[in-house]
């Protein structure tokens, strides 16, 4: 059993990985720092679920933020395309900013 579904047996709410998932390998973007390049390496890289997002108010978990691009990307695409009705964003941690 892995965590999420151990979480959601106890919490009572339906946890679930698989609302998108990556349609294509984008390049990685550790090294990029503008956030107009970031946003377009990730077009197109996402795909969604509609059946399991319309309608629905969806929690987005994010380990880094380190411009707001990927989380922008995938709430787009949610919110739009997967006709999600809301997208709520926990993130862990934010990168240092470059002086």
């Amino acid at each position: 059993m892995d965590n999420g579904t151990c979480s959601g047996s106890v919490s009572g709410i339906a946890i679930s990985r698989r609302h998108y998932r990556a349609y294509q390998r984008a390049k990685q973007l550790k090294d990029v720092f503008d956030y107009a390049k970031r946003t377009e390496i990730l077009s197109g890289a996402f795909a969604v679920d509609t059946a399991k997002t319309a309608g629905k108010r969806l929690l987005l978990i994010d380990d880094l933020y380190p411009s707001g691009a990927t989380v922008s990307t995938i709430t787009t695409l949610l919110t739009s395309t997967g006709e999600a009705s809301a997208v709520y964003l926990i993130t862990l941690t934010q990168t240092r900013k470059l002086a």
